[in-house]
């Protein structure tokens, strides 16, 4: 995949995927999906990159695996 292409792929997927939850889901799902988008952006991009510190990068995939997730299955099961 060219440079030129996976940028096209990140941004399609930053701007459809939020589309996609604040169109069809509460506005509570809403918000822990962008928690998570927001947490998975410091993980990965400069400066943050969390995952260069072994105590932060377990940090902010537990708050993701952990709590986002659990809970955002949790309450769109309970909401559907």
């Amino acid at each position: 995949m060219s440079e030129k292409a996976a940028w096209v792929a990140v941004l399609t997927a930053g701007i459809v995927g939020p589309s996609i939850v604040y169109n069809f889901f509460p506005t509570l799902l809403f918000k822990l999906y962008m928690l998570g988008w927001g947490l998975g952006a410091i993980y990965s991009v400069p400066p943050f990159r969390t995952k260069r510190n072994p105590l932060l990068a377990g940090l902010t995939i537990a708050t993701v695996r952990g709590f986002l997730l659990n809970f955002g299955v949790y309450y769109a099961v309970k909401d559907a």
